[in-house]
């Protein structure tokens, strides 16, 4: 019995493919050796490559507290960005509004500190410090401390928080 290179060479060197157009064929079966010497090869080699391993995955380490990590991951990002947008404001732009309708930007900022103050006390069932309350009128430096305070409040927080205390 031939072998499968030898069986390969011969199905490639009779299973010519027809060409309407004389030069391609002629141009074929000039480099017809070559081609079936390439086609020889490249079955000898894919005969003796060992086979590919299948890329296996690893499977992801359990995490003994998921919601709790992946929110001490998320919050040095978010501190960092929006402290960083609250500082970039200029002062005199605090009371700017969007529309009539819409908070001022200081506002914002004193609701984003009443917020870090709900969420993160109420997530890691920790009570809040007492802090005097920021107001949208209060000056850029005392908005920015008191943002940068509530995400600290929130870092040491988030830093206890273990998932048990999510399930009540």
């Amino acid at each position: 019995m031939p072998s499968r290179i030898a069986q390969t060479a011969s199905v490639a060197r009779t299973a010519r493919p027809r060409y309407a157009c004389p030069a391609l064929r002629r141009n074929n079966e000039e480099g017809s050796r070559d081609s079936d010497l390439l086609l020889v090869a490249a079955a000898a080699i894919a005969q003796t490559a060992p086979p590919q391993a299948k890329p296996t995955q690893a499977a992801p380490a359990q995490v003994k507290d998921p919601i709790s990590s992946a929110l001490r991951d998320i919050l040095p990002n978010r501190q960092k960005n929006t402290v960083a947008a609250v500082e970039a404001m200029p002062a005199d732009k605090f009371s700017f509004k969007p529309s009539a309708d819409q908070m001022t930007f200081g506002h914002l900022v004193a609701h984003m500190v009443e917020a870090n103050y709900g969420l993160c006390s109420g997530a890691a069932a920790a009570p809040a410090p007492k802090v005097e309350e920021a107001k949208d009128t209060d000056a850029k430096d005392k908005l920015v401390a008191a943002l940068k305070a509530s995400f600290d409040f929130c870092g040491e927080a988030l830093g206890k928080m273990d998932d048990s205390k999510l399930a009540r």
